[in-house]
């Protein structure tokens, strides 16, 4: 699919490359799913880094603090405890490069 052919696109779609700047911590879901949580450090030249916490759908993925990854996925919020509101990225691909 090209960029511009948004006939076919989710209009929730982020791509990025970053480095996983913290351990990845594996999980399951109260559901029963089996997750990876990292944070993914992308640096600027003349901002400050953004740190974009990233959920990866397996436990397969082998990923180490430095590794540099390429992500697509798309942005969702979750909610937590009564009041609190996270944003996170839910991945549809996550290779390393």
């Amino acid at each position: 699919m090209q960029v511009n052919d948004v006939s076919n696109c989710d209009t929730n779609h982020i791509e990025y490359e970053g480095y996983v700047c913290k351990s990845p911590i594996r999980r399951t879901t109260p559901s029963g799913l089996h997750i990876t949580e990292i944070i993914v450090a992308v640096n600027h030249l003349h901002m400050p880094s953004d740190y974009i916490p990233t959920i990866i759908w397996d436990w397969d993925t082998e990923l180490h603090i430095g590794d540099q990854v390429r992500i697509t996925g798309r942005v969702q919020s979750r909610r937590y405890g009564k009041n609190n509101l996270t944003y996170e990225v839910s991945t549809y691909t996550v290779e390393k490069t």
